[in-house]
């Protein structure tokens, strides 16, 4: 019995991508998956949640229903027994050794004394320096990756702490979630949530070539220079305070402003 749980978010309309991941778990040996249907945002119903724009530019439906689809996956595995989920998307391949490297990752995290323990760890890397936390082998390590925590959500383990922190965070005192940010930039704020997130390097899925349709509507996705400015200046003090508590400043400088350390894809 695997130690985790694999969701593949997929759109109802997209039959071709579950196709092409079914083969894909099929030719890694990955087995049990279960399917979340994503919501979709041409069909959004803008009653299921609360917008709190907190963004550089104004979000796009896409956005909304892929932070929906990621709830949505995340309510279920709390919902569930097991203490670890694998969520990907539909928009990637998988590296040949996955289920041995996640496996070997979550071993390693059952050995860790709680304080050292991850909330999230994600299995993509976009081309970053890193703090070397620790090795799961001879090859793969898990890493603190910076100076900002890597976007996208191509695929991350979840611990039930870490479902649990962020869906309090996100649901607060309201009945329905408020969305104030893309689900990877608000990931980009760990410290709002409680949560510690590490990667798992090299990474073990990769972005396949076609776009997703998860979330879509890029061309609208344009922020003014000033948003972007004052979005970043608004998070530079807090996410740097983050790298240092978690690793210590000597590992930040040398990492993230000397820039010893080598970039792990």
């Amino acid at each position: 019995m695997d130690p985790y749980k694999v969701y593949l978010i997929n759109l109802k309309r997209s039959p071709d991508r579950l196709a092409r991941m079914q083969d894909e778990f099929r030719k890694n040996n990955i087995s049990g998956v279960e399917r979340i249907d994503a919501v979709d945002g041409q069909k959004l119903d803008h009653k299921s949640y609360i917008a709190a724009n907190r963004f550089k530019r104004k979000m796009v439906a896409g956005e909304f229903a892929c932070y929906l689809s990621h709830i949505k996956a995340l309510q279920k595995f709390l919902e569930e027994e097991g203490d670890f989920v694998v969520i990907l998307e539909d928009d990637i391949s998988i590296a040949s050794d996955f289920n041995e490297v996640v496996t070997k990752a979550i071993n390693s995290y059952l050995e860790l004394p709680e304080n050292k323990r991850w909330d999230v760890l994600k299995l993509w890397n976009r081309n970053r320096r890193n703090i070397r936390i620790y090795d799961i082998d001879q090859t793969h390590f898990i890493g603190l990756c910076g100076t900002s925590i890597p976007g996208g959500t191509l695929g991350a383990v979840w611990t039930k702490e870490g479902a649990r922190k962020f869906l309090k965070k996100v649901f607060s005192s309201q009945q329905q979630p408020v969305i104030g940010r893309p689900i990877d930039c608000d990931l980009q704020h760990a410290w709002e949530f409680g949560l510690t997130i590490y990667n798992l390097l090299p990474s073990v899925v990769m972005l396949h070539e076609t776009p997703s349709v998860i979330d879509e509507s890029r061309a609208e996705k344009h922020a003014t220079f000033l948003g972007g400015v004052r979005y970043e200046m608004n998070r530079l003090i807090p996410k740097y305070k983050y790298y240092i508590d978690l690793q210590g400043f000597r590992k930040f400088l040398n990492s993230f402003i000397l820039k010893k350390n080598e970039i792990v894809l």
